[in-house]
Parts: structure tokens; sequence; C-alpha cells
């Protein structure tokens, strides 16, 4: 979401994405995790990859 952009204007132009899942993103950012963090949440546990990666509780 860019700044100045409301969370209304945000969901009238993303229909599929809910209230609670945008703001969980904004939520995120503003606590600084990185995009690559956000992926990681997003996809879940990797096998490919030994490098530490955060998981969502909503999974």
């Amino acid at each position: 979401m860019r700044i100045g952009v409301s969370v209304n204007e945000f969901l009238h132009e993303f229909p599929s994405i809910t209230r609670d899942q945008a703001l969980e993103v904004y939520n995120l950012v503003e606590k600084q995790y990185t995009v690559d963090q956000i992926k990681s949440l997003v996809n879940g546990p990797s096998n490919a990859s030994s490098t530490p990666r955060f998981y969502s509780a909503n999974r």
C-alpha cells in the first residue's frame, strides 16, 4: 500500500484481498519486515533453503 492511499481505496482496487489481510501486511511492514520475510510468511516452509524462515500463525 502506498502512503496516502486509504485501506478502502486499496481494497476497492483489489477486491480479492480481505480487510484483515491488508491490515496484517500493513502491520508487518510497520514492524519493518522485509518483502522477502513477508513472502516467507505467505509461502510457508521450504526444504530447498537452509535460511531461517518466518511462518504465519494462520496456516
